[in-house]
């Protein structure tokens, strides 16, 4: 008759200690969760303004708040627990004290069954009440979280969402080269703006302009307050010739809205500037060159966009994408050769001196962040002979049916250049060597392509090419000569590539 009493009081106490542990678990976690989250300032993606003050001082107050109060729940479940443990214990002892042949044991056992029942219904329906508060202070906190990651004045996500966001994406780009494009926007004159018509209007174009954003957005792309009048968005999934189709959506639509305020319809725009994730690019990467778009499509005057092709902020309008290889036949009717219509430009092809310009950026780049960066020198056989016979305007006609398609083997980021006596450099970055090689093999197969028509015989040139990857404290002047040395010195293994 005794141990049925003792048996339930043991079960009952075993319960009771999982359900404190467990709420001690909650508590700790919430305590880690807001410490890691709100505590911790967030890391610094570029030299941009930072997230106000006074805000993130507020989300960390709220986050406290609901912190302590969790720890106070926490304390008085504790303290429930101990008290029926108590109690518990008091009950057992009475048992034992009983006197089995007594007359009154029967009834005392009974007394004591009753006592247990009635601090169990008490301590349960204090856990019952303790599961309730949890659950509205899960609420609470996930509400705080939200906040924590919102813009309170457009309703957009904020800085600190935006962080986790890009670097959720590069995480997904290093594992699955997934693309994802970042779009920068800053409303024109803003300051101007403000100092017309006030704060308060100013404030309300903001909201307009998140407005427009979220409407012109995707579920998967998130838009967010980047910083006072600068606003951003991720594209994830797109690169950069769709998301410069949107980005230019996004500006139009923004000069095409209007914001109605204190009897006033007034109208801005936005300049735009956006890059992508690339070989060697990494977030700090990405923001500064889409930075640097958005800064180019201001200096071209405003209202606009560019985007970082790797090399130079080009307009949206600008070919992204190379275009496929054609074979070429310049031969007409009367066998001379056509005169070669120019190709359209798209960023490849640079005069001498801007591609040394271009090169001695690469090459710091390349030192700084450890990224490979090669060379490649082409020299055409017996140019010189081919002048001489021929006359220097058959040999020029030669290179510019070689040009565009030595240019069509090439990526966005990679430089021509064609320089005198039948040469030509091409800086590859993000190459190594044995990549660079790869791009040669291309090359020989594009010039193939082109067929020339004889004059006195069949001319057929070869070209001749060297490689040089940059080495550790190597300058652009040494990285070129190396690789010049190269195509010039049948020594050093140089390939041929018949036209």
């Amino acid at each position: 008759m005794f141990v049925l009493p003792a048996a339930i009081g043991t079960f009952l106490l075993v319960n009771l200690l999982c359900a404190c542990v467990a709420l001690g678990v909650g508590f700790a976690a919430g305590v880690w969760f807001f410490g890691a989250k709100l505590a911790k300032p967030a890391p610094k993606a570029a030299p941009k303004k930072p997230v106000p003050n006074e805000e993130a001082k507020r989300a960390a107050e709220r986050a406290a708040m609901a912190a302590s109060r969790v720890a106070d729940l926490a304390k008085n479940v504790a303290s429930d627990v101990g008290d029926h443990a108590a109690k518990m214990k008091a009950i057992s002892a009475d048992l034992a004290g009983i006197d089995r042949d007594s007359t009154g044991a029967n009834g005392a056992v009974f007394t004591a069954l009753d006592q247990m029942l009635a601090a169990n219904t008490q301590l349960q329906e204090r856990l019952e009440k303790a599961e309730q508060q949890l659950a509205t202070q899960a609420v609470e906190i996930k509400a705080h979280e939200s906040e924590a990651r919102t813009d309170s004045l457009t309703g957009l996500s904020n800085r600190r969402a935006f962080d986790d966001e890009l670097k959720r994406r590069f995480s997904e780009w290093e594992r699955k080269h997934t693309p994802c494009t970042l779009v920068l926007l800053d409303i024109d004159f803003f300051k101007k703006f403000n100092d017309t018509h006030g704060h308060q209007v100013g404030d309300e174009v903001l909201r307009q302009v998140a407005k427009v954003l979220k409407a012109q957005s995707r579920d998967m792309d998130l838009p967010c307050r980047y910083g006072g009048e600068e606003f951003g968005v991720i594209l994830p999934a797109t690169d950069a010739a769709s998301a410069c189709k949107v980005a230019e959506r996004i500006r139009a639509a923004i000069e095409e809205s209007s914001t109605v305020c204190e009897g006033k319809t007034l109208k801005v725009t936005c300049s735009v500037g956006l890059s992508e994730f690339r070989p060697g690019v990494d977030i700090d990467h990405l923001i500064r060159r889409a930075d640097e778009a958005l800064y180019a499509s201001k200096k071209a005057g405003r209202n606009c966009g560019h985007w970082h092709n790797g090399v130079d902020c080009v307009p949206f309008n600008a070919p992204v994408e190379a275009p496929s290889i054609e074979p070429i036949n310049n031969s007409q009717a009367d066998g001379s050769i056509a005169k070669p219509q120019p190709a359209p430009s798209n960023g490849r092809v640079a005069a001498p001196g801007t591609f040394i310009d271009i090169l001695k950026r690469r090459v710091t780049e390349s030192h700084r962040f450890g990224i490979p960066l090669s060379v490649m020198q082409l020299k055409v056989d017996d140019y010189e002979v081919v002048s001489r016979k021929y006359g220097a305007a058959m040999a020029r006609q030669i290179l510019d049916l070689a040009e565009p398609l030595l240019e069509k083997t090439l990526r966005e980021m990679d430089i021509l250049a064609r320089l005198d006596n039948g040469e030509f450099v091409v800086m590859l970055p993000g190459r190594t060597q044995a990549e660079a090689g790869q791009v040669a093999k291309r090359m020989r197969t594009a010039t193939s392509q082109c067929m020339l028509p004889p004059v006195d015989r069949e001319l057929t040139f070869r070209f001749r090419h060297g490689i040089a990857e940059l080495k550790p404290n190597e300058t652009a002047q040494e990285v070129l000569a190396r690789a010049r040395q190269a195509a010039l010195t049948p020594a050093v293994g140089h390939k041929t590539v018949e036209v």
